[in-house]
């Protein structure tokens, strides 16, 4: 566990070089904040992966509410 606290620390502390030097007083903040935008990116490319492909994570039928809406019958 300790190697992806490691990994996602070493990512966000080049990320927050391009923007302050490392010897500046709020570079640890700064690596910090980086470092949850970066677990924040991750969780919702995670989270919404399915829906960017086009497919529901739970079913392969069609979405019956857009069959609907369009006012054609849903195949059964």
């Amino acid at each position: 566990m300790t190697w992806v606290v490691r990994a996602v620390l070493f990512v966000s502390g080049i990320v927050a070089g391009w923007f302050i030097p490392r010897d500046r007083i709020g570079y640890d903040i700064v690596q910090f904040v980086v470092a949850i935008l970066f677990l924040l990116l991750v969780s919702l490319i995670v989270l919404y992966y399915p829906r960017l492909r086009g497919r529901s994570a739970t079913s392969d039928e069609p979405n019956r509410d857009e069959a609907k809406r369009d006012g054609s019958q849903p195949e059964r």
